[in-house]
């Protein structure tokens, strides 16, 4: 079972992208931490959908690869790589 809802993620980024609160404001609000709703509105926002949890995957070495050279190519921040490739953060950096 996920961790958060995919309702309650969609909540949370319908109200900070219509101005009601920051991110920090609704972490509060929900008692969550704010790197979670940030990531929550980073990926909504280079996807445009919401991330659903999902079993343990298995990565090919092209794929690593791909996202290395991404990231070293790019000025780009872990979380904007792990959000363009659908990754949690923690999978990039490591």
């Amino acid at each position: 079972m996920a961790k958060y809802s995919p309702e309650l993620k969609a909540e949370i980024i319908s109200k900070y992208n219509q101005g009601m609160a920051t991110s920090i404001q609704l972490a509060r609000e929900y008692n969550l931490n704010s790197r979670v709703v940030r990531s929550w509105i980073q990926t909504y926002r280079l996807q445009g959908k919401i991330r659903h949890s999902r079993n343990k995957r298995i990565f090919d070495t092209d794929f690593k690869l791909a996202v290395i050279d991404y990231y070293q190519t790019h000025e780009v921040t872990i979380a904007e790589v792990a959000a363009r490739f659908d990754l949690l953060p923690g999978q990039v950096s490591h």
